[in-house]
C-alpha cells in the first residue's frame, strides 16, 4: 500500500512538473500578449491624436479660405461653407479634449490652443462683418490688416498644435519598434514552447501511450502556424491540458489578427489624411528620387503616382532641366531647407505655374528622407497682376482727365474764356484746390503702390547729406515764407556722405519739412540737424508746434492716417506722405520715427546706414 502511494505521488510529481512548465509558458505568453495590446492601443491613440490635430488645422485653413472667398466673391455658398468649417473646428477640439483626458500637461496645452482658436474666430467674426461692406480700394487696403491678423492667428494655432502632433507622432513611431520587440519575444516564447511541447509529447507518449500523439501533433502544428502567422487548424475537443493549450493558441491567433487589422486600419487612416491635405506633399530620398506623393500633388502637376515614383524631383521644375538632378538637389536644399522659397514649377503638358516650396529632413524606419511641401500660388500672382493693372488704370484713366479739368479751371480763373462773375471765380478757385488735393492723393497712392510692388527702382550712388538737406529746404522755401516760419540748418560745414537715392531722400525730407512748417506757429522755427556714428547717419527735423499725442504717434506712419496735433486742428493732407517716407527709408535699410510731447513740439528723425570707406559707383536696386 505504501509502495503504491509512493508510486502515485511520484507519478503526480512527474505529471505536475511538465504542467507547471506549461502554465509558466502560458503566463509568459499572456503577459507578452497583454503588453502587445497595450502598445497597439497606445499607437492607435497617438495616431488618432495626430489625425484630429491635422483635421483641426485643415478646418481652420479651410474656414480662412472660405471667408476670404466670400469677401472676394460675395457668394453666400462660401459663407455657409465657412460656418460648417467653424462647427467642424469645435468638433475636432472636443475630440482632442476627449483623447487627451487623463493627460494634464497635454490637456492644458490644448486649452491654450482652444483659446487661440477662439481668438482666431473673433478675428473671423470682425472680418465677416467687414466682408459685408462693398469692395472698394479703401476697403481692400483696410482688409490687408485683417489678412495679416488672421494669418498671425492661424500661424499661432499651427504653432500650438505642432508640439502636440510631434509628441503624438513620436509615440506612434516608437510603438512599431516596441511591437516588433514584443512579437520577437512572443516568437521566442512560442519557439521555446514548441521545444517544450515536443519534449513533453515524447514524455507523455512514453507515459500515456501512443493515443495522445495525434493531439500533440495538432498542437505542434498550430504552434508552428501561429509563429508563421498562418491560419490554425480546428480546435481540439476535450477539457484536458492539451485542448486548453490549443484554445490559448487560437485565442492568441485571433488577437494577433485583430491587432494586425487595427494597425492596417490606422495606417490607412493616416494615408487618407495625407492624401486629402490641400497642399502638395512629396517624400524623396537624399538623392531627390521621389518615394511618395499625395493626391493633391498629382492634381497640381497632372502626373499620376506611378509616373513620378522613382523619378527625380527636378522633373517637376523646368528651370532645373539645364542642369543635372544632383546639382538641382544641392541648389534647392541650400535655398529651401527649413524655409519657404518661390519657384516656377512645370506640370504635365509643359504647363508652368509658381509655387511656394519648403524642404525638411524627416526620419523614417528605412532611414532619413526629405519631405517637400508645395503650395500653388498662381492665384496670388494673378491678384498681384490685377493690383498692378489697377495702378496703371488709376495713373492713366483717372489722373489724366483730372489734370485736364484742373487746366480748364486755371484758364477759367485767369479769364482765358472771358470775364466770369466773382462768385463763379471763387467757386472755380475752390474746385481747383479740391482737384489739386485729389491729384496729390492719387500721386501719393501711386508712388506708394509702385514702391511696394517693385515698379520704382532706387538709384543708389554716393550722396551728400548736406546737398539733400539744401535741396529740400529750397523746395519748401515758399511754403515757409507763406506761413512765416524760419528754417534753421545745423552742422552745415560737415559733408556727410551715404550711398542712397538722393531724389528719394529729398522726397522724404521735403515731406517732413512741409509737415513741420504746417504745424508750426507763425514766427516759429523749424530746425534740421544731423548726427553720425560709425554705423549710421541720423537726420532730425524739429518744430515748435503743439506736439502729437502718444496714441497718434503709433499710427501716423500708416496709410491714410492724418497727424492730429494736440491743439485739435487737423491740417490738410492725403494721409499718405508719412507712409511713403517710411517705405522709402526702410527700402534704404534704415528706420524712421518721431519723438513728441504735447505742448513742446515734435522731432521727426530717420536713420540710414553709413557709407563704407572707399565705396564708389552707381547701381540700381528694385524696391
Amino acid at each position: 500500500m505504501k509502495v503504491q502511494l509512493k508510486i502515485r505521488q511520484r507519478g503526480l510529481i512527474i505529471v505536475a512538473v511538465p504542467l507547471l512548465l506549461v502554465f509558466g509558458l502560458l503566463a509568459s505568453l499572456a503577459s507578452l500578449l497583454h503588453q502587445a495590446e497595450v502598445e497597439i492601443s497606445q499607437e492607435v491613440h497617438s495616431k488618432e491624436i495626430v489625425m484630429h490635430a491635422n483635421k483641426l488645422q485643415w478646418h481652420v485653413f479651410s474656414a480662412d479660405a472660405n471667408l476670404l472667398a466670400y469677401f472676394l466673391q460675395k457668394d453666400p455658398g462660401h459663407l455657409r461653407r465657412y460656418q460648417r468649417r467653424r462647427a467642424s473646428v469645435n468638433e475636432e477640439i472636443s475630440n482632442l479634449n476627449s483623447l487627451l483626458s487623463g493627460q494634464p500637461q497635454r490637456l492644458a496645452h490644448m486649452t491654450k490652443t482652444a483659446a487661440d482658436v477662439d481668438h482666431l474666430f473673433s478675428v473671423f467674426n470682425r472680418f465677416e462683418k467687414f466682408a459685408e461692406e462693398p469692395v472698394a480700394l479703401a476697403a481692400m487696403l483696410r482688409g490687408r490688416g485683417y489678412f495679416r491678423e488672421m494669418e498671425k492667428s492661424i500661424d499661432k494655432v499651427g504653432a500650438d498644435l505642432k508640439p502636440l502632433i510631434a509628441s503624438a507622432e513620436q509615440a506612434a513611431e516608437a510603438s512599431p519598434a516596441a511591437q516588433a520587440r514584443n512579437r520577437q519575444q512572443i516568437q521566442a516564447v512560442i519557439f521555446g514552447g514548441m521545444l517544450l511541447t515536443v519534449l513533453l509529447a515524447f514524455y507523455l507518449t512514453f507515459l500515456f501511450g501512443k493515443g495522445i500523439t495525434s493531439r500533440l501533433q495538432v498542437l505542434t502544428d498550430n504552434a508552428e502556424r501561429l509563429a508563421k502567422q498562418l491560419p490554425l487548424s480546428a480546435p481540439l475537443e476535450g477539457s484536458d491540458e492539451i485542448a486548453s493549450l490549443d484554445r490559448v493558441f487560437h485565442y492568441m491567433a485571433d488577437e494577433l489578427a485583430k491587432a494586425a487589422a487595427k494597425e492596417r486600419e490606422a495606417t490607412e487612416r493616416v494615408r487618407l489624411i495625407i492624401a486629402s491635405m490641400p497642399v502638395g506633399l512629396l517624400v524623396t530620398d537624399q538623392n531627390g528620387l521621389i518615394d511618395f506623393l499625395n493626391f493633391t500633388t498629382e492634381q497640381m502637376f497632372g502626373y499620376s503616382s506611378s509616373e513620378l515614383v522613382g523619378q527625380p524631383i527636378s522633373m517637376l521644375f523646368p528651370a532645373s532641366k539645364a542642369g543635372s538632378p544632383e546639382e538641382f538637389m544641392k541648389q534647392i536644399s541650400a535655398k529651401s531647407t527649413g524655409k519657404i522659397s518661390e519657384l516656377m514649377a512645370g506640370g504635365k503638358g509643359e504647363r508652368e505655374f509658381p509655387v511656394e516650396f519648403t524642404l525638411n529632413e524627416i526620419q523614417m524606419a528605412e532611414g532619413p528622407k526629405l519631405l517637400a511641401i508645395i503650395l500653388d500660388i498662381t492665384e496670388r500672382h494673378e491678384i498681384q497682376k490685377l493690383r498692378q493693372a489697377f495702378v496703371a488704370m488709376v495713373s492713366h484713366d483717372l489722373r489724366t482727365p483730372l489734370a485736364s479739368v484742373l487746366g480748364f479751371l486755371n484758364n477759367l480763373s485767369m479769364g482765358a474764356y472771358g470775364d466770369i462773375p466773382e462768385k463763379a471765380s471763387k467757386k472755380a478757385t475752390v474746385q481747383e484746390k479740391n482737384i489739386e488735393r485729389l491729384i496729390s492723393l492719387i500721386n501719393d497712392l501711386l508712388d506708394l503702390e509702385k514702391i511696394e510692388s517693385g515698379v520704382i527702382q532706387l538709384v543708389l550712388a554716393p550722396t551728400s547729406i548736406h546737398s539733400v538737406i539744401q535741396h529740400s529746404v529750397d523746395a519748401v522755401h515758399t511754403l515757409a515764407e507763406r506761413n512765416k516760419v524760419k528754417i534753421n540748418i545745423l552742422d552745415t560745414e560737415s559733408d556727410l556722405r551715404i550711398t542712397a537715392d538722393s531724389d528719394r531722400l529729398v522726397q522724404v525730407l521735403t515731406n517732413l519739412l512741409s509737415n513741420a512748417i504746417k504745424y508750426s506757429p507763425a514766427d516759429g522755427a523749424v530746425t534740421v540737424s544731423t548726427m553720425e556714428d560709425p554705423r549710421q547717419i541720423e537726420v532730425r527735423i524739429t518744430d515748435c508746434g503743439p506736439g502729437i499725442s502718444a496714441q497718434h504717434q503709433e499710427i501716423i506712419f500708416e496709410r491714410f492716417q492724418q497727424v492730429e496735433s494736440a491743439d485739435g486742428i487737423k491740417r490738410s493732407g492725403t494721409g499718405l506722405g508719412l507712409a511713403i517716407c517710411k517705405t522709402i527709408v526702410e527700402q534704404h535699410g534704415g528706420s524712421i520715427g518721431v519723438n513728441s510731447k504735447v505742448g513742446t513740439g515734435s522731432e521727426f528723425w530717420f536713420r540710414l546706414p553709413q557709407t563704407a570707406s572707399g565705396q564708389q559707383g552707381t547701381h540700381e536696386r528694385s524696391i
